[in-house]
């Protein structure tokens, strides 16, 4: 991939606004260095927003905190994430898509991408403010951006409830339509396709949800597994 996922205007954008309004440094997604350079589907995590637990020195120059970001999340995502929900359903996702499935650890994490519909928060919370309409618009341009860049074929997105303006925006769209046919199994779930040929599952994040949720919505990933392999 020679375009960077978050480009320096981008990410200097946020960091004004951030810093106006009191949140964390712009989160910074990651890439895999095999993304979508074998025969494997080229597979998209998707969150709310990332969560910061405290607060981190800010570096002045905004190249070099892009540089820094960037290297927290691939170091974060090299050391295998943490257990939680959202990670824990990744693992299960990851274990029946092609190309990832059957493969080592450090396989596996470098042939996926993973994102968040906000790039920025309150420390201590899982999601900004839903009525900042400045931030809206920054990260539904640079999510927009992101999917160009990647062009997933399977793009899972478990943001659920945290940061709905956001999301609608950027789902329910004329871009991603309804696809005849495919029911979702899994309550609150979105299953659509954009224009470009990718599929969507929207659904709610895994936090507090049963066994039989988990189930029901790997049985929707490998509806959508079979829909790209035909």
């Amino acid at each position: 991939m020679t375009q960077p996922i978050m480009p320096l205007a981008s990410y200097s954008a946020y960091r004004r606004h951030c810093a106006a309004q009191g949140y964390c440094d712009p989160f910074i997604p990651f890439v895999g260095d095999e993304y979508g350079a074998n025969e494997g589907v080229k597979f998209a995590y998707c969150g709310g927003a990332a969560w910061w637990a405290e607060e981190h020195d800010l570096i002045e120059d905004d190249a070099e905190a892009l540089e820094r970001g960037a290297k927290l999340t691939r170091e974060f995502v090299a050391d295998g994430m943490y257990n939680a929900p959202y990670w824990r359903l990744f693992w299960k996702i990851a274990g029946i898509v092609p190309g990832l499935a059957g493969q080592p650890d450090d396989v596996l994490l470098n042939r996926f991408a993973w994102t968040n519909i906000s790039k920025t928060g309150v420390v201590g919370q899982s999601s900004p403010p839903d009525n900042d309409e400045h931030l809206r618009q920054l990260d539904i341009e640079q999510f927009n951006y992101e999917l160009n860049i990647l062009q997933p074929e399977l793009l899972v997105c478990v943001s659920g409830s945290l940061v709905p303006s956001t999301a609608y925006a950027l789902f329910d769209d004329p871009e991603w339509q309804v696809v005849e046919g495919i029911q979702p199994l899994t309550a609150s779930t979105w299953i659509r396709r954009s224009k470009s040929g990718s599929w969507l599952l929207w659904t709610m994040h895994p936090a507090y949800k049963p066994r039989a949720w988990f189930d029901s919505v790997l049985a929707d990933v490998q509806v959508v597994l079979d829909a790209i392999a035909d």
